[in-house]
């Protein structure tokens, strides 16, 4: 089906988007649609007297023009930028700006295709308060100039300063651990590709030198209208090195506990076997099965049960162990009499 110049007219002009193009030499805007001037509070005559710092928010003109300098050197052609823009009456509101050059009456010009984008910028102030709250570290990524922003706690995390802050910037991919480099491009490519929100674990230089390590999350939050290109990504990072290193002691306690030619058992407070190592097995002759059914005070010798029971109350409310629960601990070795050897096991 083909379209109309009527027809493509008729349909910028009813869209709920703004739609505005400027003239590069004058920096006017030549014409707006009807959601522009709604939303602006200006009549169409009123908008053609004006340009982008008459509405700007906070920018002047050089500043404006500073932001979108590639765009209008003709070095890229496509560009999108973040704007606070002011209405007649004043009041402000968030616009994501999509620019693109092009010519109009015969002359240099951009278009401009704006979305409001308030209630989205709300909703990110909200979270960006809940973010606070937990302690996480934010990261906002402008894909397309590669500008990178943190927020406090991500520095705090790696040790950097709100005055290095630009440095990290620039160079936080630098900073990841260079086995764990490869999987972050990866995960980044995938979640920017198939549009896949990630979480993922890797490791990140502190300035002392010594690594952290990081459960990171991203997902991207804008992408061009038109071409669906990523424009921006967004995502937190934790700081797990502690759960990192329980981690590490408890797979070396279990490698030492399975290991240990010694008897090792571990007990609850009830006073049963949860687990029994190998030499517990062999030197006692029953199956973990077995000794996990049998209170281990059975294997106590009855003079010592008392003593074992009190010592054990007190580590329980303690939570360590004292010399003389060690000592009793060392005798529960010597009283678990083996099954096939002791003529008095049916005593105990």
């Amino acid at each position: 089906m083909n379209i109309s110049e009527h027809d493509l007219s008729q349909i910028i002009e009813s869209s709920q988007a703004e739609f505005l193009i400027i003239d590069i030499a004058t920096f006017r805007f030549v014409y707006a649609n009807a959601m522009a001037c709604a939303n602006l509070e200006y009549t169409e005559e009123e908008l053609l007297r004006l340009g982008p710092p008459d509405i700007s928010g906070g920018k002047n003109r050089e500043q404006i023009l500073a932001s979108i300098k590639p765009l209008l050197e003709g070095d890229i052609n496509k560009h999108s930028v973040y704007a606070i823009h002011k209405r007649k009456s004043g009041s402000t509101y968030h616009g994501e700006v999509h620019l693109q050059r092009t010519v109009f009456n015969d002359r240099p010009a951009l278009v401009a295709f704006v979305l409001d984008v308030s209630q989205q910028q709300t909703t990110l102030l909200q979270l960006n308060s809940v973010i606070k709250g937990a302690a996480l570290g934010y990261w906002d990524w402008n894909y397309q100039t590669g500008g990178f922003d943190v927020n406090d706690r991500f520095l705090e995390i790696i040790g950097e300063s709100r005055s290095n802050a630009g440095t990290v910037s620039s160079a936080w991919l630098g900073k990841i651990y260079p086995a764990d480099v490869e999987l972050c491009r990866q995960v980044i490519q995938d979640c920017i590709n198939l549009d896949k929100p990630y979480v993922f674990e890797f490791r990140m230089l502190h300035c002392d030198d010594h690594w952290v390590w990081i459960r990171g999350s991203g997902a991207v939050v804008a992408r061009d209208p038109l071409t669906k290109a990523a424009l921006r990504l967004c995502g937190t990072i934790t700081d797990i090195s502690r759960q990192k290193q329980n981690e590490l002691e408890r797979e070396q306690f279990f490698t030492f506990f399975q290991l240990s030619k010694d008897m090792m058992v571990i007990a609850d407070p009830n006073g049963c076997f949860r687990k029994v190592n190998p030499a517990t097995i062999e030197i006692l002759g029953y199956t973990e099965e077995e000794l996990t059914t049998i209170p281990y005070m059975n294997f106590i010798h009855p003079e010592d049960r008392e003593p074992t029971a009190h010592e054990t109350h007190n580590q329980v409310q303690s939570g360590y162990s004292c010399p003389g629960m060690r000592r009793l601990m060392k005798g529960i070795a010597w009283f678990m009499a083996p099954r096939a050897t002791s003529p008095s096991i049916n005593t105990w």
